[in-house]
């Protein structure tokens, strides 16, 4: 289980068989824990991001059954209705990584290992507009 604290929500992640959601005052919905679907993998070592529409991109991360496995895939989840979508994947394998929401409404996701163990230097920029990742410059060192 991982829980994330992402500004005035509270994102449970209870592998792929349920997400539970503190919900803010703002949604005007009850704040109670409530079970959703699933995603369409398990993971773990991924990022969580609270996006500007309310949603939250989970991005890249590894299977959690210890293989090593990292992800290039995103999901999103939409918490009026309860539930997971795939949007756009990155353009590597990543977990560990850092997920930054800039103030356009983007979120930067740079750095992390890749399923082969190796550090990551480059950078990739999700815009929640489009469902797609633009790659930017790398880092200067892993």
């Amino acid at each position: 289980m991982k829980t994330f604290f992402l500004r005035s929500w509270t994102l449970t992640l209870l592998g792929q068989l349920a997400v539970c959601i503190t919900l803010p005052q703002a949604y005007a919905l009850p704040e109670t824990w409530t079970i959703t679907g699933a995603m369409s993998c398990e993971r773990t070592n991924h990022t969580a991001t609270l996006l500007s529409n309310g949603k939250v991109l989970v991005a890249g991360g590894s299977t959690t059954n210890g293989s090593g496995i990292f992800y290039s895939s995103a999901e999103l989840y939409d918490p009026v209705t309860e539930s997971w979508t795939s949007t756009g994947s990155m353009s590597v394998t990543r977990g560990w990584h850092t997920a930054t929401l800039l103030g356009n409404g983007k979120v930067l996701v740079a750095g992390g290992f890749d399923t082969g163990g190796n550090r990551i230097a480059s950078a990739e920029v999700y815009d929640p507009a489009t469902g797609a990742w633009t790659n930017t410059g790398s880092m200067s060192t892993a």
